[in-house]
């Protein structure tokens, strides 16, 4: 049985376009029928108790600022008052399990499974400013996971998303496939200004977005580890 998106999107509590971005990443399973998606229903079944908010969602900007504030730094971007408001969330968290951190969380940004021609993809893992994500660099950071077949994941900022997408002429992963690589776009700002790589807690985050039940607890144990570091601060 099918759902549409809008079915699929009024069952987890999500809206249209997250639901897409779903079955673009092969987070949900689903096929299109000329320009319309149709979503399994079981695959939605599946999912349903671990993807539906338990809490309305940080802004970008704050979700941000508390990662930021969990590695140690103090989220310049947010003001005075913000700031204590993310610590003071941070102090809620500390304790969650993976769908609280997830729901709190889930509006920090997108994420693109892609494909395209290798040397299109090569060029687009090698862009200037982009910071290298996913599970080989979460388990680097110390987080408790095992990575068996790592597909290469990086953090762009959404200009040059936008633009690389357009010049290498890349396009979504068909559903139910392996993407060739992921790409991360945070929505607002970009929160890496003069960093080299992202920090354990951005890694544990990301974490939250699959399906494989190591890497939810492999990432909620590492942001409950750094919350409880933080309120000690």
């Amino acid at each position: 049985m099918d759902l549409s998106v809008s079915e699929a999107a009024e069952r987890l509590r999500l809206d249209d376009s997250r639901i897409r971005q779903m079955l673009r990443s092969n987070i949900l399973d689903g096929h299109q029928v000329g320009r319309a998606w149709l979503v399994s229903a079981d695959s939605v079944t599946q999912l349903e108790s671990r993807v539906r908010p338990a809490g309305r969602p940080l802004a970008p900007n704050r979700a941000w600022g508390l990662l930021d504030i969990l590695e140690g730094r103090n989220a310049p971007w947010l003001h005075s008052v913000a700031r204590s408001q993310a610590r003071h969330q941070i102090e809620r968290l500390a304790g969650a399990g993976p769908d609280q951190w997830r729901a709190a969380l889930r509006a920090r940004g997108d994420r693109f499974g892609i494909d395209g021609h290798r040397s299109a993809i090569s060029q687009l893992l090698q862009a200037p400013g982009h910071l290298d994500a996913g599970g080989q660099k979460a388990a680097e950071a110390g987080i408790n996971i095992v990575v068996l077949d790592p597909v290469p994941e990086i953090y762009l900022p959404a200009g040059d998303w936008e633009r690389l997408y357009r010049q290498l002429h890349l396009h979504p992963n068909p559903p139910g496939a392996w993407p060739m690589a992921v790409v991360r776009v945070p929505k607002g700002l970009w929160p890496f200004e003069g960093r080299d790589r992202a920090g354990a807690a951005v890694l544990a985050a990301d974490l939250l977005d699959s399906s494989e039940p190591r890497a939810l607890k492999g990432g909620g144990d590492m942001l409950n580890r750094l919350a409880r570091a933080a309120t000690l601060r």
